[in-house]
């Protein structure tokens, strides 16, 4: 017979249990409104409106496990009756709100759902007997360090510098392709990445298929922000909640200390600076499967599993999904642990068959990044060396051994460190350790010691170990170690405190434990310290919702450089301003020998209706550095325009900015393109001879937008009442431009021409573009700018441009789906039967009635 702790079938829930039960699914009903208040743009809603709530369906569920058995035999009944009973929960809520009725329908239905989720995962723990009322309290505690720890992003406005807007972008442009009807996606095509940019969807997808998901549960209702915000504060809570289930199962006779262990990992610096620090958005998905790979790894020196190599092959696979230099190091970890099993235990019987299950299962939920990335072309073929890391090893100490506010202060790369709080744990664990040996914490042990020399400048042992290394693997680091492995070094020091403690523990006395403790809550508090300094560092570049909202609309929105520096060349047009898509298109001469007509020439090819020269006023006539131009622009709804300017300011460091209403424009000058390597000289906007001067502008509004340029001067102050340009301000349609643009996604156009021409796209070029004009497959070839070009015949020319990626890209990622879906919905069809088999097994008591295992939990 099997006894195995999945097959206990314990007894209906006491009254206590009842009541623990009651309390996960309204605490959980108190978050997702706080969180539905402040993301659909509402903002911090009251302790009374949200307690309430989460009051209201914790009373719910507690009278339906109580009574509902009783009264209501069917279980189907009963279950539509919790939810109609939540429906009318939310609806009387909605009286003193102004939801719609589908945004009410919405929270009832989410409230339902976590409230089976948490049922089926509670009655699943039951089964193993791990249930307890403070086992509700732990979850409970651990879900309110998730949200106080990543609280900065629970708002619906910007947040972070330069990385947090690129990836913003590309999340935009992926979720945006999948609202159209596009998947999978394989390259950028809608104004948010035009350019066809790849990186990072091509090699770190997992933070976009995320969005993706999130987007299509909240249905398509968020705006970016908001859906990014909600993104990364989501995954805050699955760090903790992994670390939680991975570590107690080492501890799993001290829950209290493992939920402990837990929060310090997601409050460590390493962690959270990613996010509070150096925008890593990518980086930060990877931190909830470190702990899964390490609880493989220490199952693996524990019993030799199967489940162990199948363990750490799921989390290996999903961190190379979400980030492919933390998955490297985390992977060469696991299979140095391998090796090492391997040489030191006697008996290695199986040991092959489990290695290939565990590597079968990697490849086929793993190869995809592999793949994707080595079918990759024209990609920026930049190699770096072992030496490109250590100045920036030197930069970092020794601030990442000091309080987190001395390395903020600074802005160093030392702000990525483990924290003292983990820093203690290895030192607290020896000190409580048993006199016996303490099995399986050596392999974590060897990785706290042995990290440190690829961390710190230790005189002539870094600068061997850097220089000896591989290009690929200082490539895919990149120059600062401390980002990718300080995460890895802190879980090292929490997965060693643990297998000592657990081993160590059991045998000490009460004074001791007390002890214990003690020493966990001083770390705990140190450590929440460290984490509200880099809170608050954050908020320093938190943007409001409406003025972010702004700049990402798609008549404002920055490609960045990241858009393009990814890749072999960038073309001599780049601007770190705004680039309008349609303007990107231009017909080249059959023998490349120059340009027939480009649509950024086209738009001024119209009278002006408004013409004149900008004067620069300071109104008080003091010197001054910021100058409003006059006169001003009128811009009318739904019209496009070309500002024209010739300017009459000597070259010279400043900037030129329209920003008013719903348009953002700033460009640099005297180039805005400066800064990008390009191998002639930059074409892009400025005021230089061979710059460009042409200005896009749109309004989305519904009236007539008054616009005032302003000039700033980087030169030195001036009295002002001088002249910056003459200009001509061009209306136009589409329709007129020599390429008429029909859709980005995918690329669209009609082309009249009366001699043989190239049509030169705004795609980055590159082999797996394929053509069709006028219904025949054509070629496509590489530019001088590196872009992707379409030979076109006299007539009428129908082009389009798509992306056809090769066949095993295609299977790869159709596997990895596949697998995914497949074992997401294996695990929560385990946790439901598993609640189903608890509850059909539980003896009838007639006063402790269980409710049905469904959605009435």
């Amino acid at each position: 017979m099997d006894n195995s702790p999945e097959r206990i079938n314990p007894p209906a829930p006491t009254w206590l249990e009842r009541v623990a039960l009651a309390l996960l699914p309204g605490t959980a009903a108190a978050w997702l409104l706080f969180a539905f208040e402040i993301y659909s743009g509402r903002g911090t809603p009251s302790l009374a409106f949200v307690s309430g709530w989460g009051i209201a369906v914790c009373a719910l569920h507690f009278l339906t496990l109580t009574f509902g058995a009783r009264v209501i035999h069917s279980a189907p009944a009963r279950i539509g009756l919790y939810s109609a009973a939540v429906l009318g929960i939310a609806h009387a809520w909605r009286l003193s709100t102004d939801w719609s009725p589908g945004e009410t329908a919405w929270l009832a239905g989410a409230t339902l759902g976590l409230a089976a989720g948490l049922s089926c995962a509670w009655e699943t723990f039951r089964r193993r007997g791990q249930a307890a009322f403070s086992e509700a309290l732990r979850w409970i505690g651990l879900g309110t360090a998730a949200v106080l720890l990543l609280l900065p992003y629970y708002w619906d406005g910007g947040i972070g510098a330069g990385d947090a807007a690129w990836y913003l972008i590309m999340m935009a442009d992926f979720v945006s392709q999948l609202r159209e009807g596009i998947f999978p996606v394989w390259v950028g095509q809608t104004p948010y990445a035009f350019n066809g940019a790849v990186i990072p969807l091509r090699v770190a997808p997992l933070f976009q298929h995320e969005a993706g998901l999130i987007d299509l549960l909240t249905f398509r209702t968020l705006d970016w922000l908001p859906l990014r915000n909600l993104t990364i504060s989501l995954n805050g809570a699955a760090i903790i909640a992994s670390s939680y289930l991975c570590i107690r199962s080492i501890l799993s006779r001290h829950p209290n200390a493992a939920a402990v262990l837990a929060a310090l990992f997601l409050a460590s610096p390493s962690v959270l600076a990613s996010v509070y620090f150096g925008d890593q958005f990518m980086q930060f998905v990877a931190m909830p499967f470190i702990p899964v790979v390490l609880l493989g790894v220490w199952q693996g020196w524990k019993d030799d599993s199967l489940g162990a190599e199948l363990i750490v092959a799921g989390g290996l696979a999903a961190m190379w999904w979400a980030h492919s230099p933390v998955a490297l190091w985390t992977s060469i970890f696991a299979a140095g642990s391998l090796v090492a099993r391997l040489l030191f235990r006697r008996s290695r019987r199986g040991a092959t068959l489990r290695i290939a299950a565990g590597a079968g299962l990697f490849l086929l939920l793993g190869s995809y990044p592999f793949v994707s990335a080595l079918t990759l072309d024209n990609v920026n073929p930049t190699i770096l060396q072992g030496e490109s890391v250590l100045p920036s090893l030197g930069e970092a100490f020794p601030r990442n051994l000091l309080p987190i506010a001395v390395s903020l202060a600074a802005g160093s790369q030392g702000t990525y460190q483990p924290g003292y709080a983990a820093l203690a744990i290895p030192s607290l664990a020896l000190l409580f350790r048993s006199r016996r040996r303490e099995r399986n914490a050596g392999i974590f042990l060897a990785g706290v010691c042995l990290l440190p020399f690829l961390l710190f400048p230790i005189p002539g042992v870094a600068s061997l170990l850097w220089r000896s290394a591989p290009s690929t693997l200082v490539t895919i680091t990149n120059v600062w170690p401390m980002q990718r492995l300080m995460s890895l070094w802190t879980a090292f020091m929490l997965f060693s405190g643990a297998v000592i403690f657990a081993q160590a523990l059991p045998g000490t006395g009460r004074r001791t434990r007390l002890m214990f403790a003690g020493c966990l809550a001083t770390l705990a508090a140190w450590s929440a310290r460290e984490a509200s300094l880099l809170a608050a560092y954050a908020g320093r570049t938190m943007m409001p919702a409406r003025e972010a909202r702004t700049i990402l609309q798609p008549n404002n929105i920055l490609l960045t450089r990241y858009a393009y520096t990814s890749f072999e060349r960038i073309p001599d047009y780049f601007s770190h301003g705004f680039m309008e898509p349609l303007w990107e298109s231009r017909l080249l001469r059959a023998d490349l020998s120059g340009v027939l007509a480009s649509n950024a020439e086209g738009a001024t090819a119209g009278p002006p209706i408004q013409e004149g020269r900008f004067i620069a006023n300071i109104g008080n006539q003091s010197p001054a550095t910021h100058f409003l131009l006059t006169p001003a622009l009128t811009l009318q709804p739904g019209q496009r325009y070309a500002l024209e300017l010739d300017f009459l300011v000597p070259e010279g460091p400043g900037y030129i900015q329209a920003i008013g209403g719903d348009l953002f424009r700033e460009y640099i000058l005297p180039n805005s393109g400066a800064g990008i390597t390009i191998d002639s000289e930059s074409l892009s906007f400025g005021n230089g001879p061979q710059n460009f001067q042409i200005v896009p502008l749109q309004t989305l509004a519904q009236e007539p937008l008054q616009l005032s340029l302003q000039y700033i001067t980087l030169s030195g102050p001036s009295p002002g009442g001088f002249a910056v340009a003459d200009f001509r301000l061009h209306p136009y349609q589409t329709e007129d431009l020599p390429v008429r643009i029909r859709g980005m996604a995918p690329y669209r156009a009609s082309v009249q021409t009366v001699v043989p021409a190239w049509l030169e796209t705004p795609r980055i070029w590159s082999s797996r573009f394929k053509a069709v004009v006028n219904g025949n497959e054509s070629e496509v070839r590489r530019s001088s700018q590196n872009l992707a070009m379409i030979p076109l015949n006299p007539g009428n020319n129908e082009i389009s441009l798509t992306y056809r990626p090769p066949l095993p890209v295609v299977a790869s990622y159709g596997v990895a789906v596949a697998g995914w879906l497949f074992a997401l919905a294996m695990l929560g069809y385990r946790a439901f039967r598993g609640s189903v088999r608890s509850d059909e097994a539980a003896p009838a008591r007639p006063d402790r009635a269980s409710a049905d295992p469904g959605c009435a939990r």
